[in-house]
C-alpha cells in the first residue's frame, strides 16, 4: 500500500478551472465547493495567482512563437501547456510541439495538454512531464467523452 501512495501525484482533488474570473469570485468559489486546486486558462497576471487560496495550475496557450520567458513571471503549484486553439481557452486535443515542454521543465511541473490515444504513448516518452491533461483529447465532442 505504502508503494502504491508514493506513485500518487500532489494533485489530487477537485480542480476548478476558471477563465478571466475575479479572484474575489474564485476565492468565494472555493469557499462554496472545498476546490483543492484552481486551473486557470485566462489573461490572469502573474500577481492574479498569488491572491488565490489553493494550489494553482497556470495553462499557457502554446503556438510555434511561444517565448517561454511567459513562464517565468508566474510562481505557480505547476504549468499547463496546451494547444492555442483561435477564440478558445484549452481544450483542443490538438497538439504541440513538445520540443517546447521540454525546455520548459527548468520552470517547474509541467502538465502537458493537447493528448489524446493516438500521441500520449509517445509525448510522455519524449517529454517526461509531471503530469497530463486528456479532456477534450478524448471526447467524441465537446463535452461528451469516448473512453
Amino acid at each position: 500500500m505504502r508503494h502504491l501512495s508514493a506513485l500518487c501525484f500532489t494533485f489530487l482533488g477537485k480542480v476548478g478551472v476558471f477563465v478571466n474570473e475575479t479572484t474575489a469570485r474564485v476565492n468565494e468559489i472555493i469557499e462554496l465547493t472545498g476546490i483543492d486546486i484552481v486551473q486557470l486558462h485566462g489573461k490572469e497576471p502573474s500577481q492574479y495567482c498569488q491572491k488565490l487560496e489553493r494550489k494553482v495550475i497556470k495553462a499557457f496557450k502554446i503556438a510555434s512563437n511561444f517565448n517561454l520567458e511567459q513562464i517565468r513571471a508566474y510562481e505557480v503549484d505547476a504549468y499547463l501547456l496546451d494547444t492555442c486553439g483561435k477564440g478558445i481557452y484549452g481544450g483542443t486535443g490538438e497538439s504541440f510541439d513538445w520540443e517546447i515542454a521540454k525546455r520548459a521543465k527548468r520552470y517547474g511541473r509541467i502538465i502537458l495538454g493537447g493528448l489524446n490515444p493516438g500521441n500520449i504513448k509517445a509525448a510522455v516518452g519524449q517529454v517526461s512531464p509531471y503530469a497530463v491533461d486528456i479532456g477534450s483529447g478524448v471526447e467524441i465532442r465537446p463535452g461528451k467523452k469516448e473512453r
